[in-house]
């Protein structure tokens, strides 16, 4: 038997689904209602951009040049075999985390630069 307020959150979610332009079809395929909802209270509103596959990869591997890089102090030709990255991949890879070390706070910096990178890492 479903709860009161679950049947309402599922005819809500269901007015919503049926909206132009709404992800909520989505969403649901991936969070549970309760999810969305806290999705809905925090981001409900804002115009938000959702990375594509390619440029959420860029940004992992990006992340990661940041650990190895500058927490465990490796070279760009091991990131490059690492990530198996070509060249134009390998200088898009560093201008992001040159940009993002420009930009970010001091406290950012000086975490990564703390960072115990264990052996063969």
């Amino acid at each position: 038997m479903i709860s009161n307020s679950n049947a309402i959150l599922y005819i809500a979610m269901s007015f919503l689904s049926s909206k132009k332009n709404s992800l909520v079809p989505e969403l649901l395929s991936i969070l549970s209602i309760e999810q969305i909802s806290t999705f809905v209270k925090m981001y409900g509103g804002e115009n938000l951009k959702i990375p594509s596959p390619e440029e959420f990869q860029k940004e992992l591997i990006a992340a990661s040049a940041a650990y190895y890089i500058v927490g465990a102090r490796q070279t760009w030709e091991w990131v490059q075999d690492k990530y198996d990255l070509n060249g134009h991949e390998i200088r898009s890879i560093r201008t992001t985390l040159e940009r993002w070390i420009a930009s970010a706070p001091q406290e950012e910096i000086d975490f990564l630069k703390n960072i115990r990178v264990p052996p063969n890492d």
